[in-house]
């Protein structure tokens, strides 16, 4: 039977725990995919070292493991399709409903797009709002074959506080865990505070999305946010709709908001509709097929190059192949300086964020910081040659040189906290900025 749980920071922790013995020291070893398995599924951290163990061994190869990862664990007949909802326990102990729509043609053989919508009013105590929220979309997911999915947030659990924010995480493993989920073409986005959400979003949790969509929605909403990062809302991009009459944010104000963003590199495309008001009621029909037309012309990359992120904390210092550690505003600032370009009454700039830059050429990589005492980056044989030495310049020091070591318990490690098959890493390596 699965059992729905939270997820911890990013979502690192899978979504279910299922029910077999507590140890696998049996007298008949299991099968190498049930182990695998039962090593992603389970939360038992005793249990989790001890089928750790059992896999990182000598008999069993790196392209074993990224095989089996590859082909995903995917149910060959899902237990729903069609109209769906499921119950996900998040962290302040609070069971709340999960409603999506899967096609009814959908087959375990093919991956799919998958959209995340946020519903809006979501600091009012109303309860599971999201059970339903899919339906204004189910019509266009059908077509276009695509699995829409609505969490339900509110007061407590809003969009902008943990328990909301890991609940969406938490949406998100509960549908890559049940359904083949095409990893470079995850979107999220919402309405109204569910738009507003996004801006969030897209700065501490950005890597499994495709893009963003802000429909109705406001970035000077978050203004004061700390955890807000106008900068990394360049690493993908957006879809805005906004709207003349809108009684919550004016046009104007909003207007101003998105084009500091175009001008400051953010990949954006906007709608404006001058008559309409706040929300979406009376013309999301006429938005729909430009919607699913710009999500079918995304497509993830997975392993960019170039990696530019900024964190607030390590827990959300993750990019790809990229990941900040620690943050230390008081040791040195390396060779960033603080951003000067983001106006102070859009976007207030927090100096003590962390930054890196990564830029990687062939077996090269160059990297800059600000503010950062620890970061590892993670090495994928898709951008990097093993069989050469890799060069590392750390703001302009050489810093390393030497050939990578393919790592099980890295692949097996790191598979488990991302759940993503294009990010199947074979090694990783830590650094210190003294």
């Amino acid at each position: 039977m699965l059992i729905p749980r939270a997820v911890n920071r990013l979502g690192y922790l899978l979504v279910f725990v299922f029910t077999f013995p507590l140890s696998c020291k049996t007298s008949t070893p299991l099968p190498l995919s049930e182990r695998i398995y039962r090593y992603l599924t389970v939360q038992d951290s005793a249990l989790q070292q001890e089928l750790l163990q059992t896999l990182d061994t000598k008999s069993i190869t790196l392209d074993t493991l990224k095989k089996i990862f590859q082909a995903g664990f995917y149910p060959a007949s899902p237990s729903c399709l069609g109209a769906c909802q499921t119950s996900l326990k998040n962290l302040d102990g609070q069971s709340r409903i999960l409603g999506y729509f899967v096609p009814e043609t959908y087959t375990a053989s093919q991956s799919y797009p998958l959209l995340i919508f946020l519903h809006g009013g979501v600091n009012r105590p109303r309860k599971n709002k999201g059970e339903r929220y899919y339906e204004f979309m189910q019509s266009a997911a059908r077509i276009h074959q695509f699995i829409v999915a609505t969490p339900s947030g509110e007061q407590g659990a809003t969009w902008f506080d943990q328990v909301g924010i890991e609940n969406i995480l938490s949406a998100l493993r509960f549908l890559k865990q049940h359904y083949r989920i095409d990893d470079n073409r995850i979107f999220i986005g919402g309405v109204s505070d569910g738009g507003s959400a996004s801006f969030l979003l897209a700065s501490i949790a950005a890597f499994p999305f495709a893009g963003f969509i802000a429909w109705s929605g406001y970035p000077g909403l978050l203004k004061e946010t700390p955890l807000l990062q106008p900068r990394n809302f360049k690493n993908r991009p957006w879809y805005t709709v906004f709207t003349g009459k809108d009684h919550l944010y004016p046009a104007s104000q909003t207007e101003k908001y998105y084009q500091f963003l175009k001008n400051y590199g953010v990949p954006l495309t906007t709608h404006f509709y001058p008559n309409q008001p706040h929300g979406m009621d009376e013309y999301y029909k006429k938005e729909m097929d430009s919607l699913v037309e710009w999500i079918y012309l995304q497509n993830r990359a997975p392993l960019p190059d170039t990696v530019d992120w900024t964190a607030l904390r390590p827990e959300w210092g993750r990019f790809s192949w990229v990941q900040i550690d620690g943050i230390n505003p008081t040791s040195a600032t390396g060779t960033f300086p603080l951003e000067k370009t983001v106006p102070p009454d859009l976007f207030h700039t927090f100096s003590q964020s962390g930054r890196i830059r990564v830029i990687r050429h062939e077996n090269q990589v160059h990297i800059a910081t600000r503010n950062i005492s620890r970061f590892t980056l993670y090495f994928h044989e898709n951008q990097f040659d093993f069989s050469k030495k890799v060069d590392i310049i750390l703001n302009n020091i050489p810093t390393f040189s030497d050939y990578l070591k393919p790592d099980k318990k890295c692949l097996l490690e790191d598979y488990r906290k991302l759940l993503d098959r294009q990010l199947l890493f074979s090694a990783q390596r830590s650094f210190s900025i003294n």
